[in-house]
């Protein structure tokens, strides 16, 4: 809970593009829940949303 309080409110979505804010609804619920499934090893990340970078090669 702390890692997540210490985070700025001001950033951009993430790649799940859920904002803080949007997150912070049932925070400690989403914690626990995500805790008990490391625990028992039945996490399952989301998929990489794979996106194509013209890096100017």
């Amino acid at each position: 809970m702390d890692s997540f309080e210490a985070q700025p409110g001001n950033k951009a979505a993430g790649i799940d593009k859920v904002s803080k804010a949007e997150y912070a609804q049932g925070v400690e619920e989403r914690i626990k829940a995500l805790s008990a499934g490391l625990r028992s090893l039945n996490y399952r990340s989301q998929p990489v949303r794979d996106t194509a970078s013209d890096l100017g090669a």
